[in-house]
C-alpha cells in the first residue's frame, strides 16, 4: 500500500506541536470566554481582540493540518504564524505583573512557538 510521501521527523513534530497549540489555546479562549464574558465581549475593542485571537488560534490549527499533510506554501504561513503566536505570547508577558503561574505558561507556550518555527526550518526539503 502507498499511503503517501513520508514525513521527515521535523514536519510531523511541528505539525502536531503547533496543532496542539492552537487546539489548547482555543480551549482556553473559549473557557476564559465563558467565565468572563463581559470582560472579553463586553465592549466592541475588545470583541474585535477576542475575535481576532480567536481567528488566528484557528488558522493555527489549520496550518497544523497542512504542515502534517506537506502541502507546499504552508510551511511559511505556518512559521507567519508562529512569529504572530510569538509576539503574542511577548504581549501578554509585556503586560502588568500577572501570578507566576500565568508567567510560566506564557514563558512556556513562547518557548513552544520557537521550538515549532525551528522545526518547520528544518523540514525544509519536505515541502519541496
Amino acid at each position: 500500500m502507498n499511503w503517501g510521501p513520508r514525513r521527515p521527523p521535523a514536519a510531523s513534530w511541528a505539525g502536531a506541536l503547533l496543532l496542539l497549540l492552537g487546539l489548547v489555546q482555543l480551549g482556553a479562549l473559549g473557557t476564559a470566554m465563558f467565565l468572563e464574558t463581559d470582560a472579553l465581549i463586553g465592549e466592541r475593542a475588545a470583541l474585535i481582540v477576542t475575535a481576532s485571537v480567536a481567528a488566528l488560534f484557528a488558522f493555527q490549527v489549520l496550518a497544523a493540518v497542512a504542515v502534517l499533510r506537506l502541502w507546499r506554501r504552508w510551511r511559511g504561513i505556518a512559521m507567519v504564524l508562529c512569529v504572530l503566536g510569538l509576539a503574542l505570547q511577548g504581549a501578554n508577558l509585556a503586560l502588568p505583573p500577572d501570578p507566576p503561574v500565568v508567567v510560566a505558561v506564557n514563558a512556556v507556550l513562547a518557548l513552544a512557538y520557537v521550538v515549532v518555527f525551528t522545526l518547520l526550518r528544518r523540514s525544509r526539503e519536505a515541502f519541496a
